[in-house]
């Protein structure tokens, strides 16, 4: 990953990213060896946008090749890996927009003060359980850094339980996604 200072633009290698995603998850050979590309590993995903790396994989030659369990974590390992593509290598990044948009509008430290982990983790509990969208970076959430940025303000506490209304921050949120879109320009995809 590299950033461009000039313009700010982030270029990352999809390949490698994903590569290093499916080591983590320990499901590296399982691609490798469990799944036929029919252009070829790296092929396939030189000419598969990489937000559908997960998504185009054929699902019944998946199912006939690899044990039952690992077919359903495949499965619901896409809003993951869509996270880590497009926020991971503008982590840092993004997180300093955000404590920009909050400070612009002075409720940054009452944000922070707000920030309730007990009820982050709940949520991210309650999100595998139902329907598998992941909402942060980690298994247990310690800061709002750990949440996704789509997730900053819907995840961080319950906005009922705050000094501003919850209509204050769901127009926040609205906002900030609407900011967030804006950014996600500055990421340029490079195979090499």
């Amino acid at each position: 990953m590299k950033k461009n200072k000039k313009n700010g633009i982030v270029t990352i290698n999809p390949i490698k990213l994903f590569k290093r995603f499916l080591k983590e998850k320990n499901l590296y050979s399982t691609f490798y060896y469990g799944i036929k590309f029919n252009k070829g590993f790296i092929n396939y995903f030189k000419t598969t946008e990489p937000t559908m790396y997960i998504t185009n994989i054929d699902r019944q030659n998946v199912k006939n090749t690899m044990p039952y369990r690992t077919y359903y974590i495949i499965n619901n390992l896409n809003d993951e890996w869509y996270s880590k593509l497009m926020f991971l290598p503008q982590k840092e990044i993004i997180e300093n927009k955000f404590e920009m948009f909050l400070k612009k509008r002075g409720i940054f430290n009452l944000y922070e003060s707000c920030f309730a982990p007990y009820y982050a983790n709940k949520m991210y509990a309650f999100s595998l359980g139902r329907n598998r969208k992941i909402i942060a970076y980690t298994n247990t959430i310690n800061t709002w850094r750990d949440l996704l940025p789509t997730k900053y303000l819907t995840s961080a506490f319950d906005i009922t339980d705050t000094i501003k209304q919850s209509q204050f921050w769901e127009n926040l949120n609205q906002a900030w996604l609407k900011e967030l879109n804006t950014h996600m320009d500055k990421l340029k995809i490079i195979y090499k």
